[in-house]
């Protein structure tokens, strides 16, 4: 069993992934579509607290309530009633992983018109959930074959050896095998009386009786109800008149009733079957919610978990590896197909988790089935071609896939159980797989992607076992500069080593400059013995050019006396293309692809976005540099698929600078525009990142863009800028109380919310000051009165309007406020061959107004040595305002430099007054008729200009 299977990110539906059976170094960089996973459902997982009551106040804290709100959501424990295993349990049961904490597990279900991938921007709070994801669906891996007529069960079942096995065991009735799938046709005359009872609990009585969280739970649970659209729990797994037949068919082919009869034989015919039913009643083949199922049967006392469903991604559900896990440590065995598409189960979910085994399709011929996948996280192969079994209204035809295999090793398993009590699920995979029949000499083409051999039931419950080296518990990898440090626990699962264990990994000689390393126990281990090498870590060095984003396995090979085996670990490296810094008032992520808060694309999950007094402003953000709607690369969204452009390559990833010049902390990354085809221009983009940690030059960071034009052609008209999705949340109306402003004098681009307009502010300001300025004002929604550029998408054409346009396109909405986004940019400029320029941003936080413009200002003074002030005037203290709060009458002094103008500006940015004078140092103003509130005064002397704050009462 490959117990530690890939650490990637969640699942998606069956797409097909075509893949060598020897893995090289893949991009593991996919994404999603909405229709893989349920609308309108989050799921989420707490950061663990010591203090329960802190941990649940946090989620019902004012400002978390308030996000939720914003999306009409409501939050619930997914596990409500869960117990951790029993220290009796981990004492009597060693050599199990440690339990997750479900109680940290949340499920959230909203009513507002957003997307998933929104909501969970919305509601993320780095500083108190450690992961949020949506909930995916899956697809049951069956197929129909091609001879519907053939139903001899005969050739399969003496293949495995289970007509023998069946000498020695038809199973216990006390062993239950758990069946998550799309129901049953409970009535069955060959399913009916193996049907697990619950008999805690007494049946439609509507009271839970044992207390496990579940009414009237005799027969089983339906997480789902009729429609996969509105999961409606309830107690009855029955697939109605309607329902998908494959959980009928797998059922069957586990449990189903011998020597009745009626029909077909199960592989364990003597234990219980518990129905758990995760799919709808509508006949479709997709499932959800696998994770409540899969914890559901373990807290039900199940041995054996059957998941014959899955998908192809590189993503990876953490909630659902955690369930895995639980039900792991509980001493459950979770078998799962390896899935129907001929691809390697590299992206199989969740086939490729930690503690599942994997099961590959065989014909009768042990030859690979045609439609298996196969793979380094196969652990066991199992006839898959032609297998009768029950379905709907009581009868019985063939049906095909990984499903069916997946099933036959159910019922294997089912059997070592019944035969051999206290062995967990983790040792019975190890009897399985040390006891199978070598198979690879007949499917040469895929070396060990078919696991260990062909499941053979008899050998399995006669044989003496050798031992079984395992690593049991999550792999620890470390990366620090050139070497890889692997560490984990190792367990001997099986029989006592004759001789010390020697564990050695093995890396792709391509990626690794030392491939190897190895390290020996100082003694034997015997049966359930462990050893921990987090002191003495596995190392690897890596080659000087090894890539980023790769995927790749590491094989351990294990040897002791005569006794050698191999697991493989197949690992995502060099795989952080972000950097979150956290050295001011400003936590932000900065992203190697061009991007600022965000790492890639849609995956608003890697990240911590912008954040400002624990208020997350920023959705999303990118470059954007061209010359043309046909001749621009950027970093944003757009209106075909996939949806958002990825045209940038980092070809340096941002990392901190040892000796920074000018700011605390400087970081400095490098990308090219080399992923853009035909929109390509040739360029390198390398920006430097400047931040300061000290009052008053904390609230903002800087990123300079020096651009250099690589490609033979001269550019001409070329602009540049960033796209902003800003989301200010200050109250319950959120984003949709937002409106963007530009400050021409500031060249600042800023978003606020109108409920509060002395909380958070956010913006973008050009730096340089030898180009000339853009900015466009934009609305997320199509809104009467208003310019709909992005509620379709946002176009090349699009996109190059809002860089070239100038400024006149400054407010956003019109009138009112809503959701928000703005582009803040520069040019034309022109770069010849080999030429470069170098373009400032900005991006900027405050309370209000007056603070954003204060920060700006301090920038222009940090960066180029002065202000907009001269000496003169370079303090606030040099002009006064007397009285202030004051009536609406006060005075204004400059201490003696000469007041050219006067305007008075509202919090909005619009200009209330303007006064112009001459050769005064001070003067008496009256805006009596200007109602209650906070203004800024911006006053423009010889010297400069400076901005204060005034209230009128």
């Amino acid at each position: 069993m490959n117990l530690l299977k890939p650490a990637q990110l969640f699942i998606t539906l069956c797409i097909a992934c075509l893949l060598p059976c020897k893995l090289k170094a893949q991009d593991w960089k996919k994404l999603v579509a909405g229709k893989d996973y349920e609308k309108h459902t989050v799921l989420l997982k707490l950061k663990p607290q010591a203090d329960f009551s802190v941990r649940k106040q946090s989620i019902f804290s004012a400002s978390f309530q308030d996000r939720l709100s914003q999306i009409q959501g409501e939050i619930a424990p997914i596990f409500p009633n869960y117990q951790p295993p029993t220290q009796a349990l981990r004492t009597t049961q060693v050599g199990l992983p440690k339990a997750p904490n479900l109680s940290l597990l949340y499920r959230i279900n909203f009513k507002a018109n957003v997307s998933v991938e929104e909501a969970i921007q919305r509601l993320n709070d780095p500083s108190l959930i450690e992961y949020i994801e949506p909930s995916f669906l899956h697809t049951t891996q069956m197929l129909t074959p091609n001879d519907p007529l053939y139903s001899n069960q005969e050739s399969y079942l003496k293949k495995i050896k289970a007509d023998l096995a069946w000498d020695i065991t038809k199973g216990s009735s006390e062993v239950i095998i758990a069946i998550t799938d799309t129901g049953l046709d409970m009535d069955h005359p060959d399913l009916i009386n193996n049907i697990y009872k619950n008999t805690d609990e007494i049946d439609e009585n509507g009271i839970d009786d044992d207390n496990d969280g579940y009414v009237d739970n005799v027969l089983g649970w339906d997480f789902i109800g009729s429609s996969l659209d509105n999961p409606t729990p309830d107690n009855n797994p029955d697939i109605g008149a309607n329902g998908q037949e494959h959980g009928t068919h797998v059922t069957g082919i586990i449990g189903a009733s011998l020597d009745n009869n009626v029909g077909i034989a199960g592989l364990a015919p003597n234990c219980k079957l518990l129905i758990v039913k995760i799919g709808d009643d509508s006949g479709i083949n997709q499932v959800a919610r696998g994770y409540e199922a899969i914890v559901y049967a373990a807290d039900q006392g199940a041995h054996i978990i059957n998941a014959s469903w899955g998908g192809v991604s590189d993503l990876h559900s953490k909630v659902e590896q955690e369930a895995i896990t639980y039900a792991t440590s509980k001493g459950a065995l979770v078998i799962t197909s390896a899935g129907n598409t001929n691809t390697n189960t590299l992206y199989q979910d969740p086939s490729a988790y930690q503690f599942v085994m994997s099961v590959a399709s065989v014909n009768n011929q042990d030859a690979k089935s045609g439609f298996s996948n196969y793979g380094e996280n196969t652990d066991i192969s199992a006839p898959g071609e032609s297998i009768m079994s029950t379905i709907a209204n009581g009868l019985y035809n063939v049906r095909q896939g990984t499903s069916m295999a997946s099933a036959i090793v159910a019922g294997a398993a089912a059997l070592v159980k019944s035969k051999y009590p206290k062995a967990t699920g983790l040792q019975i995979a190890e009897i399985l797989k040390a006891t199978s029949d070598d198979i690879q000499s007949l499917n040469p083409s895929f070396g060990n992607g078919l696991g260990k051999g062909r499941v053979n039931i008899l050998r399995a419950l006669t044989e003496t076992t050798p031992p079984a080296i395992r690593m049991t518990e999550q792999v620890t990898l470390v990366e620090e500069a050139d070497i890889l440090k692997i560490s984990s626990t190792f367990t001997n699962l099986l029989a006592n080593t004759t001789a010390p264990v020697t564990i050695k990994v093995t890396g792709e000689s391509t990626f690794f400059e030392v491939a190897e390393d190895s390290i020996t126990t100082s003694s034997n281990l015997d049966s359930l013995a462990t050893f921990n090498n987090s002191s003495t870590p596995l190392q690897l060095k890596f080659k000087a050019d090894v890539p980023r984003h790769w995927i790749t396995t590491l094989t351990f090979t294990y040897r002791a006396g005569t006794y050698q085996a191999t697991e493989n670990l197949t690992v995502k490296l060099r795989s952080n293309d972000y950097l979150t810094i956290e050295k001011n008032q400003v936590k932000v992520t900065l992203s190697d692809y061009g991007r600022v808060g965000n790492d890639e694309n849609l995956n608003y999950l890697q990240g911590e976005g912008l954040v400002y007094k624990n208020n997350r402003l920023l959705f999303s953000s990118g470059l954007m540099i061209g010359k043309s709607a046909t001749r621009l690369v950027d970093a944003v969204q757009s209106d075909v698929t996939p949806f958002f452009h990825d045209h940038f390559t980092p070809t340096q990833p941002i990392t901190a600078v040892t000796n920074p010049k000018l700011a605390d902390f400087e970081y400095e990354g490098i990308v090219t525009d080399a992923n853009a085809g035909s929109n390509r221009l040739g360029l390198e983009i390398k920006t430097r990142y400047y931040v300061w940690n000290k009052p008053p030059n904390d609230k903002f960071i800087v990123l300079e863009h020096t651009i250099t034009n690589t490609s033979t052609e001269t550019h001409e008209n070329l602009y540049a800028g960033w796209f902003a999705d800003w989301d200010v949340n200050p109250a319950s109306g959120g984003n949709n109380l937002n409106q963007a402003r530009w400050d021409e004098t500031f060249k600042l681009g800023y978003v606020y919310s109108i409920e509060s307009e002395t909380s958070n502010f956010g913006g973008i300001a050009l730096v340089s000051s030898d180009v000339n300025p853009a900015y466009y004002a934009l609305v997320n929604e199509n809104i009467t009165g208003n310019e709909n550029i992005l509620s379709d998408g946002f176009s090349n054409d699009e996109k190059f309007k809002t860089l070239s346009s100038g400024t006149t396109n400054n407010t956003a909405p019109v009138s009112g406020a809503t959701d928000v986004s703005q582009v803040v940019g520069a040019g034309p400029f022109t770069l010849a061959p080999n030429a470069s320029t170098t373009i400032t941003f900005a991006f900027v936080v405050g309370d209000n107004l007056e603070d954003i413009q204060t920060q700006t200002e301090a920038i222009q003074q940090l960066l180029n040595g002065v202000s907009n002030l001269s000496p003169t005037l370079s303090t606030k203290n040099r002009l006064t305002i007397s009285p202030n709060p004051n009536e609406g009458s006060f005075q204004v002094k400059t201490g003696g430099v000469l007041i050219k103008n006067i305007e008075i500006v509202g919090l909005q940015g619009q200009l209330m007054l303007t006064k112009a004078l001459v050769n005064d140092t001070k003067l008496n103003l009256n805006l009596k008729d200007l109602p209650s509130g906070v203004y800024f005064l911006r006053a423009y002397t010889t010297a400069g200009f400076v901005t204060k704050k005034i209230v009128i009462r």
